[in-house]
């Protein structure tokens, strides 16, 4: 036997000796759980799941994860409760298993509700009717907490009701997704509930977003004989786009929109040219974009990166010719007026600070981008600064 077979057989009966031992120790958590169940106390029961969600060897079983259900349940998070079913159905299918995560669809449904900061004191989210089960009771009591704690909830409520700072709105079956942007009390927009959203958020949940500003850009030389001399300009950029919410704080943002650039064309500095009245070649740029971001939130402030890729046609001076078959020097010829278009990819970020809420659901706020794009022969830069709108 060779010694590379050899080290290969110790480390594969090591490897096993680990996932087994793991397995021992996830087993021995569980009867702790057990334990812990029969005592009431949830709280370490949960906190014994997540222990053995840390093994990355072992397995959870079955009863692990209806355990961790049940510690979830028991805690008012009715979201972990479906995840955590759905876990153990994964592992085997059980009738009774299957009830209670089908009844879960036909009690609660989905929620996000945001307090926004302009309350100085967070209100009180209240029910018409208090539910009569202990679970939904613990629902709501969990939700509570959250919105009290973060000013957000994004789980399930049961079916009812509810009001907050003044405003109602209805959780029934059938809801996929329930935004809620909660008023001071007077106002005169509602919140919304059910399918019908606030405005500036998309039905599936996805808050839309427009960018709106002053941009100044500059494509360097290119390195391809013949192609135009290096420009530049000032101008407008406007994007238009939505975001995807991937966490609390993380989210990804997809933004199409228009580039324009407006700049002046060099006066000739050569007799020759200069004699025969010519007049400089202005440069005008019309470039669409799309942009798709990665953004993540602290506080009022949110930082975003991602790649970016422009098509654009445009107009300036420069030699756009083969030098070799053109009758002008190369100095003359820099002054030929030239038109083309490009596409270019790169990279693109900025900062956003929410400066403060325009009601029904929108935030304004300003932004600062900055990019740096190629098509294969010239490198151009951009930097934009711009009043940004959005959806909570």
């Amino acid at each position: 036997m060779s010694f590379t077979s050899m080290v290969m057989i110790v480390m594969n009966v090591s490897v096993a000796g680990s996932a087994e031992a793991e397995q021992a120790e996830m087993q021995r958590i569980l009867e702790d759980m057990k334990q812990f169940r029969e005592q009431g106390n949830w709280v370490a029961v949960e906190k014994k799941y997540q222990r053995i969600l840390g093994f990355s060897k072992g397995t959870p079983t079955f009863e692990m994860h209806v355990l961790g259900a049940e510690a979830a349940s028991n805690q008012g998070n009715v979201s972990q409760v479906k995840i955590r079913l759905t876990k153990a159905l994964e592992v085997e299918e059980v009738e009774k298993t299957r009830q209670w995560l089908d009844s879960l669809d036909q009690t609660f449904a989905p929620v996000t509700i945001k307090v926004p900061k302009k309350f100085e004191t967070v209100p009180e989210l209240e029910i018409a009717m208090m539910p009569f089960f202990p679970e939904q009771q613990l629902a709501l009591g969990y939700a509570k907490k959250q919105i009290q704690a973060n000013r957000k909830y994004q789980g399930y409520l049961p079916f009812g009701e509810y009001t907050i700072a003044g405003s109602t709105f209805t959780v029934a079956q059938g809801d996929t997704s329930t935004v809620v942007v909660v008023k001071p009390e007077g106002s005169s927009s509602a919140v919304a509930s059910g399918p019908t959203e606030p405005t500036g958020t998309a039905s599936d949940g996805m808050p839309l977003r427009l960018d709106l500003g002053f941009s100044a850009a500059n494509a360097g030389e290119s390195g391809v004989v013949g192609e135009a001399l290096a420009f530049g300009g000032v101008g407008t950029r406007l994007g238009v786009g939505t975001s995807f919410g991937i966490t609390d704080s993380m989210a990804l943002v997809a933004e199409v929109g228009y580039h324009g650039m407006f700049g002046a064309g060099e006066e000739p500095t050569i007799q020759g040219v200069a004699n025969i009245g010519y007049q400089a070649t202005p440069t005008v740029y019309h470039g669409a974009f799309t942009w798709l971001a990665g953004s993540m939130a602290f506080s009022d402030i949110e930082v975003l990166i991602g790649p970016i890729i422009e098509f654009a046609s445009v107009q300036t001076q420069g030699m756009s010719l083969n030098p070799n078959v053109v009758e002008y020097s190369s100095g003359q010829a820099d002054f030929m007026p030239v038109q083309g278009t490009l596409l270019a990819s790169g990279l693109s970020g900025g900062v956003t600070y929410a400066a403060f809420d325009l009601g029904d659901g929108l935030q304004g706020g300003l932004s600062s981008y900055v990019g740096a794009q190629s098509d294969g022969s010239r490198v151009y830069s951009w930097g934009q600064v711009s009043l940004t709108i959005k959806g909570l």
